[in-house]
């Protein structure tokens, strides 16, 4: 399962080495195994993140009458849909570092075969179905290196989850249990949408790629609003 199209005539010229290929995906699918690692601050997160990815995957298999695909993300969605009943939202139990990994693997492996077995697909396609974990990890990446060079690979509480929890937890008088699935929530309904916009333009490029900028820019907009006002709340 290697790597070949990103819609870059240049880059799939280069890519169309196996060695090549071979580096590039192998750079890309630890990339999404971290991803996955950064998002995993909240119950559920990680894990209705997955989830909502497998079943975004799972129907424009079904569209595409691609039924390996389906059922391999018909199957994860099963078995992590039985520990999401004792993660979210009461945190029973947590799926750690090594749940977080092969999370990731598996996403990584199932929107790999669905761009395999479907050449027809653009590759924003799957951009835009890893754009949540993919684009904060790639945000951190960036808001470390310009900020504070020194801590580009140490861990922070700047994320997305982190900040909107520190604003719940101002706003609100829940206990920190209930203001963590609160929060986990809210990003959960912001990737919902962003799934449904997907499978209904999956075949259109086009609205595809201005879906990812859209998402991109309120992200970008929800993160200032957050910070701005931690900061007048002198929280941030």
């Amino acid at each position: 399962l290697l790597i070949n199209d990103l819609g870059i005539g240049e880059i799939n010229d280069l890519l169309n080495f196996y060695y090549i290929s071979f580096v590039f995906t192998t750079l890309c699918v630890i990339y999404l195994i971290q991803s996955f690692n950064i998002i995993d601050g909240l119950n559920g997160l990680c894990l209705l993140t997955s989830i909502i990815v497998f079943v975004s995957v799972s129907i424009i298999a079904f569209k595409l009458n691609d039924f390996d695909t389906l059922y391999f993300t018909v199957f994860f969605i099963s078995i992590l849909l039985g520990v999401l009943v004792f993660n979210f939202p009461f945190g029973k139990i947590f799926i750690g570092d090594s749940g977080a990994y092969i999370i990731g693997l598996l996403v990584s492996l199932s929107v790999l075969t669905l761009y395999k077995n479907n050449s027809q697909l653009s590759p924003y396609v799957i951009a835009q179905v890893l754009i949540y974990p993919s684009y904060e990890l790639l945000r951190s990446y960036l808001r470390r290196l310009f900020t504070k060079s020194s801590r580009v690979f140490r861990p922070d509480t700047l994320h997305l989850h982190s900040i909107l929890y520190k604003l719940n937890r101002a706003n609100f008088s829940y206990n920190s249990q209930t203001i963590n699935s609160i929060t986990s929530s809210k990003i959960v309904c912001f990737q919902i949408i962003n799934a449904y916009y997907l499978t209904l333009f999956y075949d259109n490029e086009k609205i595809i790629v201005f879906g990812i900028i859209v998402f991109v820019i309120i992200y970008e907009i929800f993160y200032y609003s957050i910070s701005k006002t931690l900061k007048k709340l002198n929280i941030f």
